[in-house]
Protein backbone atom coordinates (compact mmCIF):
# COMPACT_ATOMS: atom_id res chain seq x y z
CA UNK A 1 0.00 0.00 0.00
CA UNK A 2 2.82 2.40 0.83
CA UNK A 3 4.45 1.83 -2.57
CA UNK A 4 1.20 2.75 -4.31
CA UNK A 5 0.67 5.83 -2.12
CA UNK A 6 4.24 6.95 -2.86
CA UNK A 7 3.72 6.49 -6.61
CA UNK A 8 0.50 8.53 -6.42
CA UNK A 9 2.24 11.17 -4.29
CA UNK A 10 -0.62 10.81 -1.81
CA UNK A 11 1.02 12.28 1.32
CA UNK A 12 -2.02 11.90 3.54
CA UNK A 13 -2.42 8.30 2.41
CA UNK A 14 1.26 7.71 3.13
CA UNK A 15 0.75 8.96 6.66
CA UNK A 16 -2.29 6.74 7.15
CA UNK A 17 -0.44 3.72 5.79
CA UNK A 18 2.57 4.40 8.01
CA UNK A 19 0.30 4.76 11.04
CA UNK A 20 -1.33 1.43 10.19
CA UNK A 21 2.09 -0.11 9.69
CA UNK A 22 3.08 1.15 13.14
CA UNK A 23 0.03 -0.54 14.69
CA UNK A 24 0.86 -3.78 12.88
CA UNK A 25 4.46 -3.70 14.13
CA UNK A 26 3.30 -2.90 17.67
CA UNK A 27 0.96 -5.90 17.67
CA UNK A 28 3.82 -8.10 16.52
CA UNK A 29 6.10 -6.84 19.27
CA UNK A 30 8.37 -4.97 16.83
CA UNK A 31 8.38 -1.88 19.00
CA UNK A 32 11.33 -0.09 17.40
CA UNK A 33 9.86 -0.48 13.91
CA UNK A 34 6.46 0.62 15.25
CA UNK A 35 7.93 3.78 16.79
CA UNK A 36 9.75 4.60 13.55
CA UNK A 37 6.58 4.20 11.46
CA UNK A 38 4.55 6.30 13.91
CA UNK A 39 7.16 9.07 13.89
CA UNK A 40 7.22 9.14 10.08
CA UNK A 41 3.42 9.35 10.00
CA UNK A 42 3.40 12.17 12.55
CA UNK A 43 5.95 14.12 10.47
CA UNK A 44 3.76 13.80 7.38
CA UNK A 45 0.60 14.88 9.19
CA UNK A 46 2.41 17.86 10.73
CA UNK A 47 3.65 18.85 7.28
CA UNK A 48 0.11 18.65 5.90
CA UNK A 49 -1.51 20.35 8.88
CA UNK A 50 -3.72 17.31 9.49
CA UNK A 51 -3.94 17.83 13.24
CA UNK A 52 -6.55 15.13 13.87
CA UNK A 53 -4.51 12.42 12.18
CA UNK A 54 -1.33 13.67 13.84
CA UNK A 55 -2.94 13.46 17.28
CA UNK A 56 -4.35 9.99 16.63
CA UNK A 57 -0.93 8.60 15.67
CA UNK A 58 0.77 10.47 18.53
CA UNK A 59 -1.61 8.74 20.96
CA UNK A 60 -0.55 5.37 19.55
CA UNK A 61 3.12 6.34 19.89
CA UNK A 62 2.52 7.40 23.50
CA UNK A 63 0.84 4.06 24.26
CA UNK A 64 3.91 2.36 22.85
CA UNK A 65 6.20 4.53 24.99
CA UNK A 66 4.22 3.59 28.09
CA UNK A 67 4.41 -0.09 27.16
CA UNK A 68 8.19 0.28 26.81
CA UNK A 69 8.42 1.88 30.27
CA UNK A 70 9.11 5.39 28.96
CA UNK A 71 6.45 6.99 31.16
CA UNK A 72 8.10 10.40 31.46
CA UNK A 73 8.53 10.70 27.69
CA UNK A 74 4.88 9.83 27.17
CA UNK A 75 3.73 12.30 29.84
CA UNK A 76 5.91 15.07 28.41
CA UNK A 77 4.48 14.49 24.93
CA UNK A 78 0.93 14.45 26.30
CA UNK A 79 1.57 17.66 28.24
CA UNK A 80 2.90 19.40 25.13
CA UNK A 81 -0.11 18.24 23.14
CA UNK A 82 -2.51 19.62 25.75
CA UNK A 83 -0.75 22.98 25.91
CA UNK A 84 -1.16 23.46 22.17
CA UNK A 85 -4.87 22.70 22.10
CA UNK A 86 -7.62 25.28 22.09
CA UNK A 87 -10.63 22.99 22.51
CA UNK A 88 -10.33 20.35 25.22
CA UNK A 89 -12.74 17.97 26.87
CA UNK A 90 -13.23 18.09 30.63
CA UNK A 91 -10.70 15.30 31.30
CA UNK A 92 -8.11 17.02 29.12
CA UNK A 93 -8.71 20.38 30.85
CA UNK A 94 -8.24 18.65 34.21
CA UNK A 95 -5.02 17.01 33.00
CA UNK A 96 -3.72 20.36 31.73
CA UNK A 97 -4.47 21.99 35.10
CA UNK A 98 -2.66 19.16 36.89
CA UNK A 99 0.38 19.53 34.64
CA UNK A 100 0.43 23.27 35.32
CA UNK A 101 0.17 22.70 39.08
CA UNK A 102 3.01 20.18 38.94
CA UNK A 103 5.05 22.66 36.96
CA UNK A 104 4.52 25.36 39.56
CA UNK A 105 5.54 22.93 42.28
CA UNK A 106 8.70 22.18 40.28
CA UNK A 107 9.44 25.89 40.04
CA UNK A 108 8.44 26.44 36.42
CA UNK A 109 7.14 29.92 35.56
CA UNK A 110 3.42 30.18 34.78
CA UNK A 111 2.63 29.95 31.08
Amino acid sequence: ALTIRLALQDRSGQGITLGNRGMMYARQGEEEKAAEAYEQAIDIFQELGERGNEKAVARQLNKLKIKRGRFLDALTDYREELEGEEELGSEQRTARRLFRMLGRLAGEPDA
